[in-house]
């Protein structure tokens, strides 16, 4: 967390721009497939393929894993975001799965989520573009989840980000 941190405060810090890079290889060395590299890769303007990002069930495999015993959909957070957010939800049991996102007049903008899970704890990371790569305008949007029989919606999404 602390070089995802000084890759964005050096990033956006005129007097230290160009140690921003020297940090974010440093991460890509040390942590290559963590979310918060990925997430450092595209703030520094990298083109990021988030549909290959695997969703972590448990992140130590040394420990028990508990699977939910109830279907979840999370809040996002952060809450606010710029220019990303991450969202949460739980698996009781090996299911299809559709996460989208919508804008308010229901116009679905991006599919983050599209395909059989089997039970366990998901996240995934919406960067703010639609599905033609473009970073969406500001204003509120929701996100909707299908998964077997379970169906929710949250419309906690701040008009925060985007042109």
């Amino acid at each position: 967390m602390v070089l995802f941190d000084l890759v964005l405060a050096c990033a956006n810090d005129s007097e230290y721009t160009e140690a921003a890079p020297k940090y974010l290889e440093l991460m890509r060395k040390k942590y290559p497939d963590d979310e918060l590299t990925l997430m450092a890769r595209e703030a520094m303007g990298e083109k990021v393929n988030w549909a290959l990002m695997r969703p972590v069930i448990n992140p130590e495999p040394e420990e028990e894993i508990i699977l939910p015993d109830k279907f979840v959909l999370r809040d996002n957070y952060p809450n606010p975001f710029n220019p990303m957010t991450t969202i949460e939800y739980d698996l009781p049991e090996e299911s299809m799965v559709t996460l989208m996102v919508y804008d308010i007049t229901g116009r679905e903008v991006a599919k983050l989520v599209d395909r059989k899970a089997p039970a366990g704890c998901y996240k995934t990371v919406w960067d703010g573009k639609n599905r033609q790569g473009e970073l969406v305008s500001s204003g509120v949007y929701l996100y909707r989840i299908h998964a077997g029989k379970f169906s929710r919606a949250n419309l906690r999404l701040p008009p925060f980000f985007g042109q």
